[in-house]
């Protein structure tokens, strides 16, 4: 009878071990200081809010219940029992950009973590013992810096959880899951306050993590980490304790702030109690500077500045230089034989910047403007044409006729005043597009695009001279004649007046006593020349020109208000 009565009150013991429950909950910790042990930079601030690191460098602190909480089930296999713990935190980091490193909820089989480091290792581990199976600790990570044992020490944002080491088995960035079942992230280093909750079944092994800002109202019904951790098995002893630990570095650094906190294990389905977020502590001020840039990023922004800068200021200086280049002297080929030149600045003022209410008349390749006095020492109005932009072939016409007009006295006609005074080269250039017209039936321009001289090239190294005979003669006409008056024209037409043939030796060529001397296709004389004036006749229109650009005529002419000529 005694041994059945003594068999029966170990049992009963037995079961009374194994069904032991722990649970507790704070609204605060003001007055609970002696049912949490602190360690390192923790303290419980007067308004209640337990502070685990301030915002010093490479700081770590620990903050864990007073008593032991048993967490194996010794009736069934030494299996895990169930457990369910909420809490309410704040980070707030040095400045927006700049915070770390985070902070941990721990299952330890100590109270304290004596040898544990800052910075990555959040005052849980060191690189000793990190990995070693022997720590029999397990932990939620609350990461804000990305990459352990890694040097970079990048800006992270989330939650891992950690066995024995922490290198998280199970890692994911932070986030809730709205109504919708759409992931919302957030940062934890938000300064606002943020929620967690932590559940475990024993029978299935299955832990259960929900984070959330406060500020929803209500818990998303959706775990952001469901998960079977067999491995806790392994790590749990009989009694462990139940806590938290943070940690700061030495360029990065959070204050570490909880708000409330409840737990409860044992039992067979234990849920931490509801935290009253109107019971809790007022939240710390984020006192977080502004977010700012890093000093690569301010070294790059300064360089890539200074760079804008001094290329603006070189295209300043080059428009500046464009501008002032347009109005100064440019000596084309054709104006070397002319030594008397105005300045382009000169005509651009006497003519109001060449506006169009001083147009006087358009011509084939040019626009005559009625001008101003150029001088104070010449009153008189005066005419300016300037070249079509774009019209190449227009610069040879128009040398012409200044030349043409550099003879010339009428009283209708306005007198050259800039520019060679005339010469006979003009005459013969004048008696080479002449045959042109005979032979090809056609005027010397008839627009700013056809020029005959240019055409009668073109048609000449395409070996299609003959194609610019007049269709009206049809067959009527001897091919050696044509060709030799098309000839002796372009050899007239030379763009150099130097290269032009006296009229002495033009009589000879139309005479046949002569051969026309062939001409290359840079409008040079070749050692050789020719009798027959066939398809070997060579030449191509001439590359020395004048440029297109704001190319203006030197031929001022006095002129009366009665004297204008359109398109002179």
């Amino acid at each position: 009878m005694v041994s059945l009565l003594f068999v029966l009150f170990l049992e009963l013991l037995l079961k009374a071990t194994t069904e032991r429950t722990t649970e507790f909950i704070f609204h605060g910790f003001k007055g609970n200081q002696s049912q949490v042990q602190l360690q390192g930079d923790s303290t419980i601030k007067p308004n209640g809010l337990l502070r685990l690191t301030d915002r010093n460098s490479n700081v770590a602190g620990t903050a864990f219940f007073h008593k032991p909480v048993s967490l194996l089930n010794k009736s069934n296999d030494f299996t895990v029992r169930s457990f369910s713990t909420s809490f309410v935190f704040i980070i707030i980091p040095s400045s927006s950009n700049n915070g770390g490193f985070g902070f941990t909820f721990t299952l330890s089989p100590t109270p304290n973590r004596t040898d544990a480091e800052s910075a990555q290792y959040l005052g849980l581990l060191n690189e000793r013992n990190d990995g070693d199976p022997s720590n029999h600790v397990f932990a939620v990570e609350f990461d804000t810096v990305q990459g352990f044992k890694d040097s970079t020490n990048r800006i992270g944002n989330h939650i891992g959880l950690d066995f024995n080491s922490l290198s998280s088995d199970v890692q994911e960035p932070v986030a809730y899951y709205n109504d919708d079942g759409k992931k919302e992230e957030f940062q934890l280093a938000s300064g606002e306050p943020i929620q967690v909750s932590v559940d475990y079944d024993g029978p299935t092994k299955t832990l259960n993590l929900t984070v959330y800002p406060t500020r929803l109202g209500f818990r998303p019904t959706s775990p952001l980490i469901s998960r079977q951790v067999p491995k806790l098995s392994d790590i749990v002893k009989d009694e462990m304790f139940v806590g938290f630990t943070a940690a700061t570095g030495r360029d990065r650094s959070s204050a570490h702030y909880l708000m409330g906190w409840s737990f409860s294990s044992g039992g067979a389905n234990p849920i931490a109690a509801t935290l009253n977020l109107s019971e809790l502590p007022p939240p710390p001020p984020n006192t977080a500077k502004k977010r700012g840039y890093n000093g690569k990023v301010v070294a790059l922004i300064v360089a890539l500045s200074t760079c804008i800068s001094i290329m603006l200021v070189l295209l300043l200086i080059f428009m500046i230089y464009r501008k002032r280049m347009q109005q100064e002297e440019i000596l084309e080929d054709w104006e070397i034989d002319h030594p008397h030149r105005f300045r382009y600045r000169d005509l651009y003022t006497a003519t109001d910047g060449f506006k169009e209410s001083r147009i006087v008349g358009t011509g084939g390749f040019g626009t005559v403007y009625r001008g101003g006095s150029i001088s104070s020492s010449s009153p008189d109005q005066i005419a300016v044409k300037k070249i079509t932009p774009n019209s190449m072939q227009g610069v040879r016409e128009f040398v012409a006729e200044i030349e043409s007009l550099g003879r010339l006295r009428h009283k209708n006609l306005v007198n050259l005043q800039g520019c060679g005074n005339s010469s006979t080269a003009s005459d013969v250039y004048a008696f080479g597009v002449l045959l042109l017209e005979m032979v090809s039936g056609r005027k010397p321009t008839d627009s700013g695009s056809f020029f005959l001289a240019d055409w009668v090239m073109e048609l000449q190294a395409s070996g299609e001279i003959l194609g610019a005979v007049d269709p009206r003669l049809g067959s009527s006409y001897e091919e050696g004649e044509a060709r030799l008056a098309l000839a002796v024209g372009l050899l007239c037409c030379h763009p150099k007046m130097g290269s032009r043939p006296q009229m002495r030796m033009v009589i000879r060529y139309l005479s046949r006593d002569e051969d026309v001397p062939e001409i290359d296709q840079n409008w040079g004389y070749s050692d050789s020349s020719i009798s027959d004036l066939g398809s070997k006749f060579g030449g191509y229109v001439s590359s020395d020109r004048a440029s297109s650009s704001h190319t203006c005529s030197s031929s001022l002419t006095r002129i009366s208000s009665a004297s204008f000529i359109s398109g002179r």
